[in-house]
This record gives C-alpha cells, structure tokens and sequence, in this order.
C-alpha cells in the first residue's frame, strides 16, 4: 500500500485508512492475520498518518494471553506482557 501511495494513512484507491480494526487495510482478508499466537481480531492500528504507522497486538488466549505486541513503521517491536521478549528492534 505505502510502495503505490507513498501514504499510509490512503488506500491505494484513495480511500483513507484511520483508527481502528487492521482488517480494514486493503489486501488483509479475514484470516490473514490469524497465527499461532494471535488472531486476527487480535489487532489494531493504534495511528496512522502519511510518513507512519503504529499497531496493537493483544493476546487473549494460550501462552499469549496478556502480551501486547506494538510494531511500527520502522520494523520496532515494542513487547509487554506476562512472557513476553523485553523491548527490541527485529
């Protein structure tokens, strides 16, 4: 999406992306999300503007119950959580 807009807060159709549920991204279906760990209503985009981006990830059961995964633009991955990896960059 940001390679075809250089925007990520605009759909590559101009539609604009906020807040919200990140299944409203275009491209991301229904359970493209859904892994091990999370699901796929397990996300979040906390904020989105032109030049960044930053989302939420909650674990509601199994061993991710409590961890809170926040990765941005730049490929940070900020960890919370009962076992969750201290803060670093992937």
């Amino acid at each position: 999406m940001y390679a075809a807009t250089r925007d990520y807060s605009k759909a590559p159709d101009g539609i604009a992306i906020g807040s919200g549920p990140a299944l409203v991204v275009p491209g991301i279906g229904p359970v493209d999300l859904d892994g091990r760990f999370f699901a796929s209503d397990n996300y979040v985009i906390l904020d989105v503007a032109p030049a960044r981006f930053l989302l939420q990830c909650g674990g509601a059961t199994g061993t991710a119950a409590g961890v809170v995964v926040t990765p941005d633009q730049d490929g940070v991955f900020q960890m919370c959580g009962p076992q969750a990896v201290p803060s670093r960059p992937i």
